[in-house]
C-alpha cells in the first residue's frame, strides 16, 4: 500500500542521506569520492609508484588519475578496482561485522542484498530518488557504474561506501 511504502522511504532516506548527503536533494554529484581515495594516493607515493604508472595501467589519461585523486570527479568503478589493486590495496564492501563483496564483486552483490531486504526495484528508486530505469541499468550492468552510483546504492541500503581494507594479500 500507499502508506507502508512511504513509511519504508521515510525509514530508509535519512540512512541513506547519512551516507550521501547530495542524495536528499535527488541526485548524487560527481565529486563525490571513495573516503580512501586520498589515502591511495599516499600509499602511491610511499610506494613509488608514479601516477603515470598507474593511468598506463588503468589505460587512462595521468590528468585523469590526478582528478579522481583530488577528488574533482568520480571514476568509473572497475577503475577504482583496478587502482586499488595496483597500489596494493582491496575494495571492500561490508556491513559491521563482516565484508559482503570485494572488488568487482561489489555492483552485483548490492541488487542481491536489496532483494534480501525485501525492496522491490520500484520502492528502492523513490528511496535513492532515481527512475526505476536507471536503476535497471545499474542493475543490469548495461552501463559502467560510477564510484558515486555505487556509494549511494549502498548508502541506499544502509550500507557504509566500499571502502580499502588493509594490504593485498599476495
Amino acid at each position: 500500500s500507499y502508506r507502508a511504502l512511504a513509511g519504508l522511504v521515510g525509514a530508509l532516506l535519512p540512512l541513506a542521506a547519512r551516507w550521501s548527503p547530495r542524495l536528499s536533494q535527488g541526485h548524487v554529484g560527481r565529486r563525490r569520492s571513495l573516503a580512501g581515495f586520498l589515502e591511495w594516493a599516499r600509499s602511491r607515493r610511499d610506494r613509488r609508484i608514479h601516477s603515470y604508472a598507474v593511468a598506463r595501467h588503468l589505460g587512462v589519461d595521468p590528468g585523469t588519475v590526478s582528478h579522481w585523486e583530488r577528488g574533482h570527479n568520480s571514476p568509473h568503478f572497475h577503475h577504482v578496482v583496478a587502482y586499488a589493486e595496483h597500489v596494493g590495496w582491496r575494495v571492500v564492501l561490508r556491513n559491521d561485522v563482516r565484508v559482503l563483496a570485494e572488488g568487482m564483486a561489489i555492483p552485483g552483490a548490492l541488487p542481491r542484498l536489496r532483494e534480501a531486504l525485501g525492496l522491490t526495484r520500484e520502492s528502492f528508486a523513490l528511496v535513492l530518488q532515481r527512475d526505476t530505469r536507471t536503476l535497471g541499468d545499474f542493475e543490469s550492468g548495461k552501463n559502467r557504474s560510477l564510484l558515486a552510483t555505487v556509494e549511494a546504492y549502498a548508502a541506499g541500503l544502509g550500507l557504509t561506501a566500499p571502502e580499502t581494507a588493509g594490504e593485498r594479500k599476495t
